[in-house]
């Protein structure tokens, strides 16, 4: 197992459950300063039981005016953010592109995509003061190979591959 040389301040986006939950989890036992935002009150709950410690925020990445009100707080707690993980996403309908309906197709981009963005542009200027600052943004093999019946997932992920690629220079 690797060992941190420094205590990080760390930010995991979705990380009250699933794969979000592991890697605060990860940071929490490296004594990582972690904060923590989700949509679902059911899973914030089981996290403060077994996290009493960490920061936890209910917000959903969808609605840019919850993520700015989450980084606000956690600008009063610490002076930078050394990882920001973005682990928010849906896999949206399993369907044909003619079959997908623009709501659902609206709602997996607005998580999916806009959440991602929301998240990244709130986290930029306290990653900016960092001196080794990175974002971590989780993906998958659908950005890069088309899956039948998965359009919705594919082109979210081509996004997150973009934004990674056009993030801010000097943040890994």
């Amino acid at each position: 197992m690797i060992t941190l040389e420094k205590k990080l301040n760390v930010v995991v986006v979705a990380g009250a459950s699933g794969i979000g939950n592991k890697i605060v989890k990860a940071f929490v036992d490296q004594k990582c300063t972690v904060f923590v935002c989700d949509i679902s009150q059911a899973h914030i709950t089981t996290f403060k039981q077994e996290f009493p410690n960490v920061y936890i925020y209910k917000a959903d990445v969808s609605i840019y005016a919850e993520v700015k009100e989450f980084f606000r707080q956690v600008e009063k707690q610490v002076d930078c953010i050394d990882v920001l993980v973005n682990s928010a996403g849906i896999a949206g309908p399993t369907a044909s592109l003619e079959d997908v309906s623009p709501e659902d197709w609206a709602q997996t981009m607005n998580i999916n995509v806009d959440g991602m963005f929301h998240c990244i542009k709130e986290a930029i200027p306290l990653i900016k003061k960092s001196n080794n600052p990175s974002i971590i943004n989780m993906a998958s093999n659908a950005a890069f190979y088309g899956f039948s019946f998965e359009v919705t997932l594919c082109n979210c992920k081509m996004g997150h591959n973009w934004n990674d690629q056009n993030t801010c220079h000097g943040i890994r």
